[in-house]
């Protein structure tokens, strides 16, 4: 799918589906102004010890209707007192993480014999014969989807080209991403939305594709990073290079992962855990305390071993590249101290809401939320649908 036209004065809902939580934000946007967060929230999904993907599955269905109902209510209760309220919402908009998604990154490179005209068909034809090949067993089992698919560079002769339509070119470069998730799971996120939206305007995006696509507009001068994001349960990074994506990853090995190992190793409840992790971010925690800080950073470091893994090995990547774009909703400072020990000669970078505070605006009794910002910037600015 290429970049579509957006509307203009309209009220879109965009559902966060994460692996422990799905948030929830209402959109509001109008002519001329930057998009405006009337409405933001949270639902934890409910986790069990050795859950079954049939449990995550049913745990959280039950969060996204439960999260979608809460900002249905405040819409009722907001046009009571309000009349420039769109009366419907014009689009659902699915941001998924791992395990709800896959995405890959592709770069294909064409050789011609002659200059030749660059045209759509062309293109789509040389993406049709490449997407072929992810998930391909998958497919044929109809157990996933194509759920989104966006190019975000084309290069002629080498270099990058807005207006590429019929100009020739001896050699071409085509950059997309193409995502697939499981065939039941959207369908059952589009039943989901069928009392509230028609289906054709429910919309799946990949959360770091999105995340990348925010980041590419705020800084538009950076062109080699890891964009790392800490779950619950799992992280996702995408590693970019010459400002284009060149690899999709995501382990299993998140904040609520590194407290429940805590927790086992400590013999110590959830609650004193998290109480513990507390003290250490702030380098409060005592010598003789329930949980001592080389436990904790241990934790933290095994967190980073796998990150190593991903980022280095199974990219095929010799090195991990600088700067690191990290964030996360809970822990920061632990994984920017753990990173910092591994990699002492590499910059760690926060995403501060202060960077994205002048093209999103919130309610005034609403938490700026960092990701929330890139993935409304991502789909307004970028025209996604």
């Amino acid at each position: 799918m290429f970049f579509s036209s957006k509307k203009i004065d309209d009220l879109s809902l965009i559902l966060d589906v994460q692996s422990s939580v799905v948030y929830a934000s209402l959109v509001l946007t109008k002519e001329g102004e930057n998009p405006f967060v009337i409405f933001y929230t949270k639902k934890d999904i409910r986790f069990r010890e050795k859950q079954t993907s049939s449990q995550l599955i049913t745990a959280t269905v039950a969060s996204i209707k439960s999260i979608m109902s809460s900002a249905l209510e405040y819409l009722v209760t907001l046009r009571q007192s309000s009349t420039d309220i769109p009366k419907k919402i014009s689009g659902i908009h699915y941001v998924l993480s791992s395990p709800w998604i896959l995405s890959e990154s592709k770069r294909i490179e064409v050789t011609f014999d002659s200059p030749t005209a660059i045209t759509h068909d062309l293109i789509r034809n040389i993406i049709d014969d490449e997407r072929e090949k992810l998930s391909v067993g998958a497919h044929a089992e109809g157990k996933s989807v194509e759920v989104e698919e966006k190019i975000f560079n084309i290069e002629l002769n080498g270099y990058t080209v807005a207006d590429w339509i019929g100009k020739k070119a001896n050699s071409l470069s085509v950059s997309f991403i193409t995502s697939i998730s499981g065939t039941k799971m959207i369908e059952r996120f589009r039943d989901i939305s069928s009392s509230v939206m028609n289906r054709h305007n429910v919309f799946f995006h990949s959360s770091l594709f999105l995340q990348y696509l925010g980041i590419v507009h705020l800084f538009p001068e950076k062109k080699n990073y890891i964009l790392t994001h800490v779950h619950g349960e799992i992280t996702d990074i995408v590693i970019v290079t010459k400002n284009a994506c060149v690899f999709f990853g995501t382990f299993p090995m998140g904040t609520n992962t590194i407290l429940r190992s805590l927790s086992h190793k400590s013999h110590r409840g959830m609650k004193t855990t998290e109480s513990m992790v507390k003290l250490r971010i702030n380098d409060a925690l005592s010598s003789d305390a329930d949980i001592d800080s080389d436990l904790i950073d241990a934790e933290y470091d095994k967190w980073v071993e796998e990150f190593e893994k991903m980022a280095k090995y199974e990219s095929g990547n010799t090195h991990i590249m600088s700067p690191i774009i990290l964030s996360t909703h809970d822990s920061y400072d632990l994984f920017k101290m753990s990173l910092e020990r591994k990699f002492p000669n590499i910059t760690i970078e926060p995403f501060s809401e202060d960077q994205s505070r002048t093209e999103v605006g919130y309610g005034q009794s609403l938490n700026r939320s960092v990701l929330a910002d890139l993935y409304i910037i991502a789909i307004e600015k970028f025209r996604l649908q």
